[in-house]
């Protein structure tokens, strides 16, 4: 097993309410003593999604957090997925932000209204 990456992806048409929410948390969670790292914003601009010379690249923004499951040294407590969870749950609720999660590209859940979905909670968070 080899770390892995979880994504939290603004769902929509992103802003640039976004692009600094998402800056300033990266920056307020620096130095925690996140096991694999700090969270990072990600950001990618798909042009080949803007095919007529009109069309509008799709912007994907998000933050991820390295993670390293069980049998990789140190493996990522529980305890740390539940704080990014619930620090993006506190964004969520604050700025009307819609998260979709991925885990190394796989959909995991989803955050609105500043609630984790069932999905996040039971299928990620709680074996983790």
């Amino acid at each position: 097993m080899s770390i892995e990456t979880l994504v939290a992806y603004v769902a929509g048409d992103v802003t640039d309410l976004h692009v600094r929410v998402l800056a300033r948390l990266a920056h307020n969670l620096r130095g925690e003593g996140w096991t694999c790292g700090d969270p990072v914003v990600v950001e990618h601009l798909d042009t080949g999604s803007a095919t007529p010379r009109e069309d509008v690249p799709v912007r994907a923004l998000g933050l991820a957090l390295a993670v390293a499951p069980d049998g990789v040294v140190p493996a990522t407590p529980g305890s740390e997925l539940r704080s990014f969870v619930d620090t993006l749950t506190g964004v969520s609720a604050a700025h009307g932000i819609t998260f979709e999660l991925e885990l190394d590209g796989r959909h995991v859940g989803t955050i609105s209204d500043g609630r984790a979905s069932r999905a996040l909670l039971l299928g990620l968070i709680e074996p983790w």
